[in-house]
């Protein structure tokens, strides 16, 4: 369904930055949860996906080309069609990739070169005035050079975009044969021009592929996955900005499956990390013994790893606001069924909030609302959280300090 409100400043009307208001801090040991809304929309098959923003208080939903901004729990604000201002250049968003500015005016993604094999760029949705502003625009969308040797060496390939704390956003660039080490760039919004910031190394004679990058809170270092091509190298990597130096902090139980995702912890001294091997072990549906579910917690410090809700089955995992993790927690029995499960440490029983018997109308589960939900669950600063379920229906939660 199309639904589309043109006019931008009716739009910078509608939709303003919000600042998180102050609420109680989040104990994982002491939480609470109820269901908030329940909004009749898809929001992780095809091309469907929800973006909660930091403070918890809005949500870009996208279906298709559409993308809207809701107030949350379930005021739709706006609504527009991108397409109505790019025509035949309309991206293909890569909806893993979506990652909200601080200040809540802005959206920023990528296009998926790694899976389709085709130039990207970093585009930006601006929530107040409702345009797509393509911010690092090299006039080429074709082949990479790795499959096209006519690729002009011009073109860029921009990925993993990611906002530092003071507001600027970072992405990682290639050039279009994507050779070489890769280079952090950085960008000041709305009309500022990218500007290198750093390099990554690789093994010599290698390519190095970033899958994804996140800012420590503080800006003292920039953590990311770097997929070495079956090098022992590959992993979970930091370049720490005081010392312009990167180090290795982690690699993968296995070598054939890379990490794809990482999310620092809100006091900067863990990584969340994921590999491959969760998406293997849903396939399966495995219900035996488990000693890999494809995520780790990374200590920066020390570089070391421990596995997050060892021998257990998660669907989908991210920080909580004060501390602790949230996580979708499948059942190792027939039902199907899941359970939001609050961690205080990554390998605790942890504190069941909700199972999915609250939406058996709507199909056995409830996870991250992204296609292949790769991107960390993000939990508001206010509580509010966002699942997607089997059914077409978008859930809203709400998290608060318990009774106990």
């Amino acid at each position: 369904m199309r639904r589309i409100i043109a006019i931008a400043a009716l739009a910078g009307i509608l939709v303003v930055p919000v600042a998180a208001q102050d609420t109680p801090p989040l104990d994982p040991a002491n939480l609470s949860a109820s269901l908030a809304a329940r909004l009749p929309l898809l929001s992780a098959p095809g091309n469907t996906s929800a973006h909660l923003s930091p403070s918890g208080t809005r949500m870009l939903h996208t279906d298709g080309f559409d993308f809207c901004v809701y107030a949350m729990p379930d005021t739709q604000l706006n609504c527009v069609d991108i397409r109505d201002q790019w025509g035949d250049d309309t991206p293909r968003p890569d909806f893993e990739t979506f990652r909200w500015s601080p200040d809540e005016r802005y959206v920023a993604f990528t296009e998926p070169a790694l899976i389709f094999f085709r130039d990207s760029d970093i585009w930006v949705f601006d929530v107040m005035t409702s345009l797509l502003l393509n911010v690092t625009n090299d006039r080429y969308d074709g082949s990479l050079g790795l499959i096209n040797d006519d690729a002009p060496d011009t073109a860029f390939v921009d990925l993993a975009p990611t906002w530092h704390p003071d507001g600027r956003l970072t992405f990682v660039r290639y050039n279009i044969r994507m050779e070489g080490a890769p280079q952090v760039m950085v960008l000041t919004m709305p009309d500022g021009e990218p500007e290198p910031m750093t390099e990554l190394p690789i093994v010599p004679d290698g390519r190095g592929f970033v899958m994804d990058m996140d800012w420590a809170p503080d800006g003292s270092f920039l953590a990311y996955a770097m997929d070495l091509l079956d090098h022992p190298l590959s992993g979970v990597w930091a370049h720490f900005v005081e010392d312009d130096e990167a180090k290795l902090l982690a690699t993968p139980n296995q070598q054939r499956m890379p990490y794809y995702s990482v999310s620092v912890s809100p006091d900067g001294q863990s990584i969340l990390a994921l590999t491959p091997v969760r998406d293997q072990l849903l396939q399966t549906r495995q219900t035996g013994p488990i000693e890999d579910n494809g995520y780790a917690i990374i200590d920066v410090e020390r570089a070391a790893k421990q596995p997050l809700a060892q021998r257990r089955i998660v669907h989908s995992a991210g920080w909580l606001p004060d501390g602790g993790l949230l996580i979708v927690e499948g059942r190792q029995d027939e039902s199907a069924g899941v359970d939001l499960v609050a961690l205080a440490e990554p390998n605790d029983t942890g504190t069941i909030l909700l199972g999915s018997e609250i939406i058996e109308d709507a199909g056995p589960r409830f996870f991250g609302p992204t296609g292949r939900q790769t991107k960390p669950l993000t939990v508001g600063t206010n509580g509010v959280v966002v699942l997607a379920t089997a059914g077409e229906e978008t859930l809203v939660v709400q998290l608060e300090p318990g009774e106990g």
